[in-house]
């Protein structure tokens, strides 16, 4: 089971009940590491999904580095390619 969540409502109360409920990935579309982090205690394969406007790149490129330290599997951005 996955989900995909702002990360908003993502705490550890929850977050245990997302485990027991049987949830194995979670895709934040956040860039509050410690949301990543907290779901990576859970041995769920993490990922991120982010918006990236043109001239944000350098930023995400930095943010990339900080979610690969955190243990995230994948990070996926869109709009680059959509023209916006």
């Amino acid at each position: 089971i996955h989900l995909y969540s702002n990360g908003l409502a993502l705490s550890r109360t929850v977050a245990k009940a997302l485990y027991s409920a049987g949830l194995d990935e979670i895709r934040l579309h956040s860039f509050d590491l410690k949301k990543f982090r907290l779901a990576k205690e859970f041995g769920w394969s993490v990922g991120a999904e982010v918006a990236c406007l043109p001239g944000q790149e350098q930023m995400l490129n930095g943010f990339a580095e900080r979610l690969l330290k955190a243990g995230v599997e994948f990070l996926k951005r869109g709009l680059n390619n959509r023209g916006f």
